[in-house]
């Protein structure tokens, strides 16, 4: 019988494995996933500038744990293969696949007990066909055994790898700044371990790991232990190591700045204190905070008791106010500030495995406030437009995760499981005072924001309105000779309105033929409101105006919005009036005035209604309404 060869390219498969990323930092993530699976309390990693004439730099990336025994040796060098037991990631030995995009790539490694550390080395990685690995000894002198010295670790043991010339195309942009470095392991490694968010003081969630307290015991560490990892760095050649967001420099101290209480009380061991993903300190909504910008709102929604409560999911959920970001996350970007990475890349929702996000799911989070919403009616229009404020993870261990584990295979499967946690978490805080505070005072800060905006943009309307109709450029349409004048008898007939631009229009015609209460000069529907009009009829306002800001409707009637703020506008004109009663603002706004009937002031009588409401100063405020309808005589039905 007949048989087929088998037709592998191993180096293929290396190549693809090696060059599978997006962001050059994964190799230290891949480096930090390691050194936490083989007991290591400390990782090196230096980053230099590649020696004259070459152009990729060099990473270093050394840890004291445990070292490697020839069968890990063999799967470091090997392909889709591993020696890990009783750990979610890695099986495979993909990840390490990373440090083969380069030049040269050296393994030194040294066991408790063993003699002295272990050598190997490949040139080319990525391309070599070579089925063996030539082990030396360590020689005491040279690059590799400057740097075990340096950290510390020549008499101790470890394991110790030198990527000579890292072929990414973003090392060097990566590699070699020290802000991108912290802040991409702060938040994509075993460091930044999302669990802390579910304490109300970060220094609370560091003491109960310290102490490995009661509270401590309820975060999961059966499926993911707590243990803190210190991360020593030298980045672009810095002078000696110094341990992640505690740098020489005011910048790179940045990254912890926010928490000076935390960082007293455990100064002296850095491993625990960049543990656990950086939330803000637990604080409630204050009232009467003006804008969106200045809240500095950060709840906890959900805390240890109940984190354990599915068996198969964890969520980490919490809620941060724009300054409270601001104030916490000193080496993000916004308006103004250069950064990482900003507010919309990194909050939102997070699926995470092994407690660390791999990847970012807000269509999810939309669709379960989404449902939150509509069971209990009270989440506005302005959480379902953005997610800065929102920070939800979502741990399943059971997620599949691609070659480069920055996104997820089995998405599907999981999916409506998730959406559906995280409505029912949003439907039960929903009726917490605090959040209902915040989502209150957020609306209200919003719509106070819309509302001025329509205000200060129909005031610049008004004036260059006033400021063109007091000079001499423009025509006037009254004044035509060329054009007979139409007979005092001939009809115009138009269609009964039925909607804003009909009425709009029929308005427009009467103008031209009688004296209306207010005269259209300018009508721009993109922004604000309708129309700036000059006042013909004086009694329309109880005050003295020139010129006034309307708003068309084809309808007005009780129990709908208008669309736009009281503040805004002067004057309603409509075709008829409905029923009669509270009448709301627009947007986000809880503001409304009552529509009412009145004696109508002025000599046509069309002002047969007006809205009064309170604006925000307590004073009372009377916009009249015009019914146009009252004109032609016709009848309501």
């Amino acid at each position: 019988m007949a048989t087929i060869h088998r037709n592998i390219h191993q180096s293929n498969l290396v190549r693809e494995l090696a060059q599978n990323k997006v962001d050059a930092l994964e190799l230290l993530r891949e480096a930090l996933s390691n050194a936490k699976d083989h007991d290591a309390e400390n990782v090196w990693v230096k980053t230099v500038r590649g020696v004259a004439g070459q152009r990729d730099p060099d990473v270093f990336v050394l840890n004291d744990g445990e070292g490697m025994n020839d069968a890990q040796l063999s799967a470091f060098w090997g392909v889709s293969t591993s020696v890990k037991s009783g750990v979610s990631i890695g099986y495979k030995g993909h990840g390490t696949k990373l440090y083969f995009a380069s030049r040269r790539l050296h393994v030194a490694t040294r066991r408790g007990g063993a003699d002295g550390w272990r050598w190997s080395s490949l040139d080319r990685p990525m391309e070599s066909e070579a089925d063996d690995v030539e082990e030396l000894p360590l020689p005491p002198v040279g690059r590799l055994a400057e740097e075990i010295r340096a950290a510390g670790m020549w008499e101790r043991g470890g394991v110790a790898i030198w990527i000579e010339g890292c072929a990414f195309s973003d090392a060097t942009s990566r590699l070699l700044t020290r802000r991108a470095v912290e802040s991409y392991c702060d938040w994509f490694t075993v460091i930044g371990d999302v669990r802390a968010g579910l304490f109300k003081r970060r220094e609370e969630f560091h003491a109960a790991v310290a102490a490995k307290s009661e509270m401590y015991q309820a975060l999961r560490i059966n499926e993911v232990p707590l243990r803190p990892l210190t991360l020593h760095l030298s980045i672009n050649g810095e002078n000696g190591y110094r341990p992640l967001g505690l740098g020489v420099t005011k910048r790179d101290q940045e990254l912890l700045g926010a928490w000076s209480d935390d960082r007293k009380a455990h100064s002296t061991r850095p491993g625990l204190l960049a543990l656990g993903h950086r939330f803000s300190d637990h604080h409630e909504s204050q009232a009467g905070a003006r804008r969106v910008r200045d809240d500095l709102t950060s709840l906890c929604l959900l805390d240890p008791s109940s984190f354990g409560d599915d068996p198969d999911y964890a969520v980490v959920m919490r809620i941060e106010g724009h300054r409270r970001q601001r104030e916490t996350y000193l080496e993000a970007s916004w308006q103004g500030h250069t950064g990482e990475y900003n507010f919309d890349e990194r909050f939102g929702l997070w699926l995470c495995r092994d407690f660390v996000p791999a990847m970012q799911q807000n269509e999810w989070l939309r669709e379960a406030i989404d449902r939150a919403g509509q069971k209990k009616n009270r989440l506005g229009r302005y959480e379902i437009k953005t997610l800065r404020n929102w920070q939800v993870f979502v741990n399943h261990q059971n997620l599949t995760l691609t070659a480069n584990r920055n996104s997820v295979s089995n998405l599907q499967e999981v999916k409506e499981r998730v959406i559906t946690l995280v409505a029912k978490r949003i439907e039960k805080v929903l009726d917490e005072d605090a959040f209902a505070e915040w989502l209150n005072n957020l609306q209200a800060a919003v719509a106070r924001g819309q509302r001025d905006r329509e205000v200060r943009q129909m005031g610049e309307r008004v004036e260059r309105v006033s400021k063109w109709f007091g000079g001499s450029e423009g025509v006037e349409p009254a004044t035509l000779t060329k054009l007979d004048r139409i007979e005092t008898d001939e009809s115009l007939r138009l269609p009964t309105p039925t909607n804003e631009q009909e009425l709009f229009h029929l308005y427009a015609v009467m103008s031209g033929a009688f004296r209306v209460p207010l005269r259209v000069l300018e009508y721009n529907t993109r922004e604000g409101i309708d129309a700036v009009a000059q006042v013909l009829d004086e009694k329309l306002f109880s005050h003295g105006r020139t010129t006034a800001r309307v708003e068309f409707k084809n309808e007005i009637m009780a129990n709908r919005t208008v669309d736009h703020y009281f503040d805004a506008v002067d004057a309603f004109v409509c075709w008829k009036v409905g029923l009669v009663g509270a009448l709301r603002e627009g947007g986000d706004s809880t503001g409304q005035g009552t529509l009412r009937k009145r004696k109508p002031l002025t000599a046509c009588g069309a002002d047969t209604h007006e809205v009064e409401y309170t604006n925000a100063k307590g004073e009372k405020r009377v916009i009249p309404v015009l019914a146009i309808e009252t004109l032609y005589g016709t009848k309501k039905k």
